[in-house]
């Protein structure tokens, strides 16, 4: 009798401890959401191609980039994984004569990154980490109001593969960390009819922002 007893006892231990045994293998590492607002610099495209033959040099001038992205860690000691979407709509301006940098219309610049984020060893309450992926960067012109108002090029709408890195500090403030960062992106832009493979271009951005822990 006591030995039945034993044994239902440990059977019904063990049916308790078996949810939370699957609660902790499912359990998900801890997310947070990043949001960040900063200037974005102006960045030279090289030439678009002109419907009647021949090319205009062109770039974008600065404007605003507002970021939005997921934080969480992975298994490796030090190095956590961001998901994130930048989202600009600098001017194009082209050199047309005399007119050097003429703003002609906004274009909406979106890009996707994947970064390891790499934390180094904390300096005080500062702490620093580096930024390294990449991602897609797309470019949608609005080709409607090139066509309307006749200007010179009609550049075409793409999307293209990109390096992404750079390097930030964050601060933690309760249950929220406050950030400060710098990266840069190199795509190469294709519109360029004088370089088949694309004219490479360079994009920096400079953010700041707030990662808030998410609970599920």
């Amino acid at each position: 009798m006591q030995r039945h007893l034993v044994l239902t006892a440990a059977a019904l231990a063990l049916a308790a401890a078996a949810p939370s045994t699957a609660a902790a293998q499912l359990r998900m590492p801890p997310v947070k959401l990043i949001a960040g607002l900063g200037p974005s610099q102006g960045a030279t495209l090289g030439f678009i191609r002109a419907p009647g033959g021949g090319s205009i040099p062109a770039r974008h001038l600065g404007s605003n980039e507002v970021m939005l992205g997921l934080e969480t860690r992975t298994p490796l000691r030090g190095v956590d994984l961001r998901l994130s979407l930048h989202d600009s709509n600098p001017y194009l301006a082209l050199s047309t004569g005399g007119n050097a940098d003429q703003a002609v219309a906004r274009t909406h610049l979106t890009t996707l990154a994947l970064d390891a984020v790499i934390r180094l060893p904390h300096l005080g309450g500062a702490m620093p980490y580096l930024l390294v992926g990449g991602g897609l960067k797309r470019y949608d012109f609005d080709q409607g109001y090139f066509r309307v108002t006749g200007q010179p090029v009609i550049p075409s709408d793409e999307i293209d593969p990109m390096l992404h890195a750079g390097a930030g500090v964050a601060w933690n403030v309760g249950r929220v960390d406050l950030f400060m960062e710098a990266s840069a992106s190199s795509n190469a832009f294709r519109n360029n009819p004088g370089a088949p493979a694309g004219n490479s271009v360079q994009n920096y951005s400079y953010t700041a922002g707030v990662r808030i822990p998410l609970r599920f």
